[in-house]
């Protein structure tokens, strides 16, 4: 399966979301390309570092959705806890049993999910965060003012 590349379709315009996720979908491709060209060291710690990205990247989403007010036990954060928990097991089981193929796996359907996740659900806490004036860069609910919005 081809890698998954940025693109504009899976830009939110919001800056720090899209950082993240640009660096997401770069870390999925050079798993791939590592897969690819038979280097299973690189593989795994192509992998290693995704993983720990991706606690970073949904740990940084939980933090926003809990600051405007989602419940703890949400669909979007539930999803992002299965996707690390496959994302863990394929790289206990590569780890394990010395092979990539469960890594190889693991990439071909993140990059099938990751696509729908942020126009889905990703898209939606965007929108969720402008609607109540929720600076996720500072953390802070902005209040507005003769239309401009200041700190409160």
């Amino acid at each position: 399966m081809n890698a998954l590349a940025w693109t504009e379709e899976l830009r939110l315009n919001q800056p720090q979301m899209d950082k993240t996720h640009e660096e997401f979908v770069k870390l999925l491709a050079m798993t791939r390309a590592a897969i690819d060209g038979g280097d299973r060291a690189g593989a795994l710690a192509t992998f290693q570092h995704l993983i720990e990205h991706t606690v970073q990247h949904f740990g940084t989403e939980e933090r926003w959705m809990r600051a405007i007010g989602f419940e703890p036990d949400n669909l979007h954060a539930q999803q992002h806890n299965d996707v690390l928990r496959a994302m863990r097991a394929a790289m206990r089981m590569a780890s394990e049993e010395e092979r990539w193929e469960p890594i190889g796996v693991a990439i071909t359907e993140l990059t099938q999910w990751f696509p729908l996740h942020a126009r889905m659900m990703d898209a939606d806490l965007v929108l969720c965060m402008a609607k109540v004036g929720f600076d996720p860069v500072r953390g802070e609910f902005m209040q507005r003012r003769a239309g401009t919005a200041v700190a409160p």
